[in-house]
């Protein structure tokens, strides 16, 4: 039985509790952008309509500052290169921002997003977990993606947590995700429900491989 389920009534509620980051102060669009660029994490671009409204974006993941990397203790700001309010970040408002940065628009906007060719494959386990919430599964593969793909699951020596975002990153697999909110009912019996985002991850059929 799927007990998740949309109601136009709590559209009215999502604001209060699941404020978007452009309603956050000094933590909205632009600054969980500026994270991912200024550090030479991320490329992102976005495409709006005639209204000036942004449909789809795109973010291409170029590398992944581990703990390591960050060379200091993680509540322990740094300093943007540019002019920017605010000025300063820590780490983990830069593991934030990896995934605030993705709930741009609920329902009608999209991301295209895919690895840089030849990127680092040492991830950070907080950045495993992103990947498992909005990265892809091999049911979305097309055939000869699934044939390569179980191919390298049998051959690799990543552990099996590791193995599926290898793949995806060493080969540039691109996926489009979207969002939107859900009520859910989590316990039988009871007349307890949730609010909840609910991520989808498709196949973009344009590319061939």
């Amino acid at each position: 039985m799927d007990k998740r389920k949309s109601s136009p009534n709590h559209k009215r509620i999502i604001p209060y509790y699941f404020p978007l980051p452009t309603n956050r102060p000094h933590q909205n669009r632009t600054f969980n952008e500026f994270i991912l660029v200024d550090t030479d994490s991320a490329e992102i671009s976005h495409n709006p309509d005639k209204e000036g409204n942004i449909i789809y974006s795109k973010i291409k993941i170029l590398h992944i500052i581990t703990p390591q990397e960050w060379n200091q203790p993680p509540h322990e700001t740094k300093s943007f290169s540019r002019y920017f309010t605010p000025q300063n970040y820590s780490y983990y408002d830069y593991i934030e921002a990896w995934t605030n940065v993705l709930y741009l628009y609920p329902e009608r906007h999209s991301w295209f997003i895919w690895f840089k060719k030849g990127i680092s494959l040492k991830f950070p386990k907080w950045f495993i977990k992103w990947f498992k919430d909005f990265g892809p599964l091999p049911t979305i593969f097309q055939e000869k993606i699934t044939e390569v793909y179980t191919y390298f699951r049998e051959k690799s020596t990543f552990v099996s947590g590791y193995r599926l975002i290898s793949f995806v990153a060493s080969q540039a697999i691109t996926w489009i995700l979207s969002w939107n909110y859900l009520i859910i009912t989590p316990y039988e019996g009871r007349d307890i429900k949730m609010l909840s985002r609910q991520i989808r991850i498709k196949w973009w059929k344009k590319i061939q491989y």
